[in-house]
């Protein structure tokens, strides 16, 4: 639970990857300063209607961030789910996270590697 997020509420507790979630604007980004590139999908819902789904996925390189913007419902309710995996690694890191919020309050569960 991480009431009003607007910094990184989460970070790879084995590598520099983090996420955060702006409350105002309604976007989630991980955050890539793990020195590789990294795999990601962000797939997101706002409101209570299956229409509003949303998804992105791309390379995210070292220094570099992934964003969804979840603005839009007609709710203060959002849901993601992120998938995340270390391109280059030796051993291989990643993370799973699935999230729903109602306005200010995050909860859910992260699995990572």
């Amino acid at each position: 639970n991480d009431n009003a997020a607007a910094a990184n509420f989460w970070t790879h507790p084995l590598i520099a990857v983090s996420v955060s979630w702006d409350n105002t604007t309604d976007i989630v980004t991980v955050n890539n300063n793990s020195g590789g590139f990294w795999d990601i999908t962000i797939m997101g819902s706002t409101g209570s209607t299956a229409t509003t789904a949303q998804a992105i996925s791309n390379d995210v390189g070292n220094g570099s961030t992934l964003s969804l913007d979840l603005t839009g419902g007609s709710s203060s309710d959002q849901g993601f789910i992120i998938m995340a995996n270390d391109e280059d690694g030796a051993p291989e890191r990643g993370f799973i996270m699935h999230i729903s919020s109602w306005s200010d309050n995050l909860h859910g569960i992260v699995q990572y590697y």
